[in-house]
């Protein structure tokens, strides 16, 4: 079994590690503790599609898989970046 991340999602990675480096440095999240969310943050994301990426095509979403998002998720994690991305 081949656990290595596939091309397509070494590029995901690769794009939002630097979305949130530059969008969610630990200055929003301390300034977001009170409230656990960051509405500027949020906007920018869904620029990005992130949020509905997993949904299937036909209905308007990215139709990544289950992989692609959990490299979503941890690089939002490695930036304790204060969004509900995957309530």
């Amino acid at each position: 079994m081949d656990l290595d991340l596939s091309d397509d999602q070494k590029t995901i990675k690769e794009v939002f590690s630097g979305f949130f480096a530059k969008e969610a440095p630990p200055t929003v999240a301390r300034a977001a503790e009170q409230l656990g969310f960051d509405r500027e943050l949020w906007g920018r994301l869904l620029e990005t599609g992130a949020p509905g990426m997993g949904a299937p095509e036909q209905h308007g979403g990215g139709g990544a898989s289950l992989g692609d998002l959990v490299v979503v998720a941890e690089e939002l994690g490695r930036a304790i970046a204060p969004v509900p991305l995957l309530e």
